[in-house]
């Protein structure tokens, strides 16, 4: 059963709400009574608990979308995203725990979809950031905990923004010699 909204008397009701003047004109918004559900409504959406990845390998669905997800299995993890739709979720990808061995590997979950974007990242010599683009076939981020990031205090982000296609923002601590945690290895 779902609740609806309904116009009141009250502070936030409607017959309250006053013209917004924005660079002298004035704006006004068109509110229907009834508009908003619950279904419309997540008071969760921004304090959902962090989901710890801590599994050898993971495989995400839109459920996951606007989770904190953090790394913290030091033997590495594979995640594998949903196939890009153009669904606007959002994977938030935190860094808890440095990886020791294997990898920290996030990958999509078809031989069509790519990874598009950027991530800078640092090895904290004082010398100017590096900044990794991908590439037209990029389909893999993998994080070594050294020369591609994986260390503790790194985060991604990574956006689900057409049929085929993601976009990533990635910030990342390098040490040795940095290298682009980009690659094509999905088939």
């Amino acid at each position: 059963m779902g609740a609806t909204t309904t116009q009141g008397t009250g502070n936030g009701s409607a017959s309250n709400i006053k013209p917004l003047i924005l660079n002298g004109s004035v704006k006004t918004a068109n509110i229907e009574p009834n508009a908003v559900t619950a279904a419309k409504l997540d008071n969760n959406a921004s304090s959902k608990a962090p989901l710890v990845l801590n599994t050898a390998a993971i495989t995400l669905n839109s459920s996951f979308a606007g989770i904190p997800l953090v790394f913290t299995r030091a033997a590495g993890v594979v995640v594998t995203l949903p196939a890009a739709t153009g669904t606007g979720d959002i994977y938030k990808f935190y860094v808890n725990t440095t990886v020791t061995s294997n990898s920290y590997k996030i990958q999509v979950a078809n031989a069509t979809d790519i990874i598009s974007g950027l991530a800078l990242a640092d090895d904290g010599d004082g010398e100017p950031a590096n900044g990794w683009p991908t590439t037209s076939t990029t389909d893999t981020i993998t994080m070594d905990g050294s020369t591609q990031g994986g260390i503790k205090g790194d985060s991604l982000e990574i956006i689900d923004i057409a049929s085929g296609q993601f976009c990533v923002r990635a910030f990342l601590t390098n040490s040795g010699t940095e290298a682009t945690p980009f690659s094509a290895a999905v088939s």
